[in-house]
């Protein structure tokens, strides 16, 4: 019997993802102790939510990848800020957030961590303007919205927010789903691109790279290194996103050689 926890860590571990960051709180406490209990998945306590938010972060930007997994409300607010972070540096991030009980959202209960008004989406549409894509995660949905979520991630390079009842956290999935298949390019449409690029550059009297942070997210560093390499374009250090490349290349294509560009011009 698969759990629901379970069903989502196994996803992330089979992603990449092999320690969840955090802070526990007893909303989570099933998220907490699958993480514990996982073979695979190493749990790392935090001081407190935003550190771990931001351990995760780093985490991502080195392994691909990363989980971050607080409490209700004051857990999840204090980790926002880190969550808003990824956002804008496009790091795929996973959020999990322990949740009340379904009864007690149901019967609008005043609870600790609450604003005390008995509404419990409020946290959730907080987080909506920092994430790509979310879910309440229960045992009929969780093999499905496991898959979107990650293709969600994955694909826009973004944190997702995935949300777990304490009730509903241990119960056993129901269904199964097959992993999104990964989006392609239109190769036409990328001959095109190509040669309209080619088509420029080539009647450019100079030229230069400016690298953007989502060169480094796809892992397309070493593809940039070897058009530097072909080409003897110079490189721009843009004030975000910086790239791990050579300042220098080793041969050139061009007619003449073209000094490399300083910050600033």
């Amino acid at each position: 019997m698969t759990t629901v926890i379970q069903h989502v860590l196994n996803r992330l571990r089979e992603i990449g993802v092999k320690h969840v960051f955090g802070v526990p709180g007893d909303y989570a406490f099933p998220v907490n102790d699958a993480i514990a209990q996982h073979p695979d998945v190493e749990w790392v306590g935090n001081c407190n939510e935003l550190n771990a938010a931001y351990c995760a972060d780093g985490y991502a930007r080195v392994h691909g990848v990363g989980a971050v997994c607080t409490t209700y409300g004051v857990g999840e607010l204090s980790a926002i800020c880190g969550i808003a972070g990824a956002y804008t540096e496009h790091v795929p991030l996973f959020h999990l957030v322990g949740m009340p009980q379904m009864g007690v959202q149901a019967h609008h209960s005043v609870v600790h961590h609450t604003l005390g008004d008995g509404e419990f989406n409020l946290f959730e549409k907080l987080s909506g303007a920092v994430v790509c894509a979310s879910a309440i995660m229960t045992p009929q949905n969780t093999a499905a919205e496991t898959e979107r979520l990650i293709a969600a991630a994955l694909y826009h390079r973004r944190p997702v927010y995935m949300a777990f009842p304490s009730d509903l956290a241990s119960m056993p999935v129901v269904g199964e789903a097959q992993p999104h298949p990964t989006p392609a390019s239109d190769p036409r449409q990328v001959d095109a691109a190509v040669q309209a690029i080619s088509d420029m550059l080539g009647r450019a009297k100079s030229s230069c790279v400016l690298p953007g942070v989502l060169l480094a997210r796809a892992g397309l560093e070493q593809d940039l290194q070897q058009l530097l390499d072909d080409t003897g374009m110079p490189l721009g250090s843009p004030q975000r996103g910086p790239v791990r490349l050579r300042r220098h290349v080793r041969r050139q294509t061009h007619e003449r050689r073209r000094p490399p560009l300083r910050r600033g011009q």
